[in-house]
């Protein structure tokens, strides 16, 4: 990291590099399952304490909309998952008009939130996501938590969707 991959990349994870970088098939085969594994145990953990967060946030404010923590990761299945900036502009503000508009289930990530629920909030109402639809799960509302920058491709608006195979890709919207 102190090197070229440190400028290049400087957000990696040390497994990553270490398996980027590795000297061998077999030295690159180890070092990807330790990040699987890593990464498994990372998600079961996250899952684990979500789950707990719901449940107590149902049981203190069942009134309040929630915002899903840092970790959430984006919603498997036919759904979106949308990555923005509370300053990405008109480009973004596109994307948000054409979901509302299609009517489709979808996950927003606001990248640049710091994790305060009350930016995602903000930016919520800024952009008139109806209340209904995140009451009723049909759109939710997300702290990124550096997925974006795996997931984006450097594109922003980012609007993914999970195809069977489990790999992210652009969604036309």
């Amino acid at each position: 990291m102190q090197g070229r991959r440190g400028q290049q990349s400087p957000h990696l994870d040390p497994l990553m590099v270490l398996g980027i970088e590795a000297q061998s098939a077999e030295e690159r085969k180890r070092f990807a399952e330790l990040s699987v594994q890593m990464e498994y145990r990372r998600v079961e953990a996250e899952l684990a304490f979500q789950r707990e967060y719901d449940a107590a946030w149902k049981r203190l404010y069942p009134n309040l909309l929630p915002i899903q923590g840092m970790g959430a990761a984006p919603t498997e299945g036919g759904r979106l998952a949308v990555f923005v900036r509370s300053d990405c502009g008109e480009r973004c503000d596109k994307a948000i008009i054409g979901l509302l508009s299609r009517n489709v289930a979808f996950d927003v990530y606001l990248t640049d939130s710091g994790g305060r629920d009350a930016a995602v909030r903000q930016w919520a109402v800024s952009h008139r996501i109806p209340v209904e639809k995140v009451k009723a799960g049909d759109i939710t509302l997300n702290h990124d938590g550096g997925r974006w920058l795996t997931l984006g491709n450097g594109a922003m608006p980012a609007v993914l969707k999970q195809g069977e195979d489990g790999v992210w890709v652009p969604a036309a919207y």
